[in-house]
């Protein structure tokens, strides 16, 4: 078992990530949307062991002169397009990705997770979804498969006024976790490591394109570009 209760042998062999892309692609991009990726990842998988990645700016691979401060106060942030590989406990590997284009669909938010018997779609924006498609092959036009709710899932409470509704289900928890003294469902250690896979994605060009996590170094990667 991995993480929190997900089988290798159930969901392997590959997950693939994607970020909201728009005008923030790539490094903003992935701190204040990519975040929530690599947190259910986490919640989901465990601890990322390593990770890969390449960045480029307008199409070229960024370095120093392409750091820039985000258009929120982030910090520093490199390159419009993001392709990042995480190593998970048991071999698992995912792939995360927040590419520059003109397109403002923001459809693609979320993770694909192709699997023994086929694939999984998990979209965690305002209104999740998750759904799945039963084809070992991953080619449903030719076996005609069609997608699917996940059956038993709970429903998203929707509470007034509308702010609090996106937010409720969080308080909830962490008002049960201090009754029952538990840690929370995504606790500050969970944001923490999600935090470290961001920075692992600007520390992997400092070590050949391949880091390990936990990170040695703990200051930010890119003042050492």
């Amino acid at each position: 078992m991995a993480g929190r209760g997900i089988a290798y042998g159930a969901w392997g062999p590959m997950w693939r990530a994607r970020g909201k892309e728009a005008r923030r692609a790539g490094g903003e991009d992935m701190i204040v949307l990519g975040i929530h990726l690599f947190d259910a990842l986490i919640y989901f998988l465990g601890r990322p062991e390593w990770c890969a990645a390449t960045l480029l700016a307008d199409g070229r691979p960024a370095g120093r002169d392409d750091i820039r401060e985000a258009t929120e106060a982030l910090g520093p942030i490199a390159g419009d397009s993001i392709h990042a590989t995480f190593g998970f406990p048991g071999g698992i590997p995912v792939y995360f990705a927040s590419m520059k284009n003109p397109e403002t669909n923001s459809g693609r938010y979320g993770m694909n997770i192709y699997g023994s018997k086929g694939i999984a779609t998990l979209r965690i924006d305002a209104d999740p979804m998750f759904a799945y498609i039963e084809d070992p092959a991953w080619a449903p036009a030719e076996s005609n498969a069609s997608w699917k709710r996940l059956p038993g899932l709970p429903e998203t409470p929707h509470r007034e006024p509308v702010q609090v509704d996106h937010y409720a289900p969080i308080i909830d928890d962490l008002i049960a976790a201090v009754e029952a003294d538990r840690r929370p469902a995504v606790s500050l250690l969970d944001g923490l490591y999600a935090t470290e896979m961001i920075q692992a994605v600007w520390e992997a060009p400092l070590h050949g394109g391949r880091v390990d996590l936990p990170l040695k170094e703990r200051s930010h990667p890119l003042s050492r570009w």
